[in-house]
């Protein structure tokens, strides 16, 4: 975008390397100014002049942005930073799998296991360890979730029609 300078940072806020997966941060003349009575949310978002976005993305050598995550639905599990849409795509794979969220749950203080909210295509069944074993096939076992659940009901969704990973995480949280 014309006026706008894209960066690729590191949790110290300093510029990666083309290629390396970091935070996106934005600067211009129409980057916002501020959230409105909200000081706190206002000054960790805005660092010197740029925009912290709150997205995971890398810039290749030619300046094309390729977005990854967000930085709230990435998953620490035992110190690797797991792509919750990485998880996501491979269950997608699945032909029973109508739609899917995966979330981090905690299993320590420090750490999180990868969590799948399925609900499946009308007339199709799979099982919890047919859906692993098929993201074994795609993934590094790492990443791949340790547990899944089903709902019958829709995965709540915004407005424009993407899932609300906050909610989950509360359902799934107690």
């Amino acid at each position: 975008m014309v006026g706008v300078e894209v960066k690729i940072v590191d949790e110290t806020l300093t510029e990666l390397p083309t290629g390396e997966v970091g935070q996106i941060i934005a600067c211009g003349k129409n980057a916002m100014v501020g959230y409105w009575n909200r000081p706190e949310k206002t000054q960790q978002t805005l660092v010197d002049g740029w925009v912290l976005t709150g997205d995971l993305g890398r810039l290749d050598e030619d300046g094309y942005l390729y977005l990854h995550d967000r930085l709230a639905d990435v998953i620490m599990v035992d110190g690797t930073l797991i792509s919750s849409i990485e998880v996501e795509h491979a269950l997608l794979k699945h032909p029973a799998v109508h739609i899917v969220a995966v979330i981090g749950i905690p299993d320590d203080s420090t750490s999180s296991f990868v969590h799948a909210i399925v609900n499946t295509n009308p007339g199709l069944t799979t099982s919890e360890s047919e859906l692993i074993e098929h993201c074994r096939t795609l993934l590094d076992a790492s990443h791949c979730p340790k547990s899944i659940s089903f709902r019958s009901e829709p995965l709540p969704l915004t407005a424009p029609g993407k899932v609300l990973k906050r909610e989950l995480r509360l359902l799934h949280s107690s």
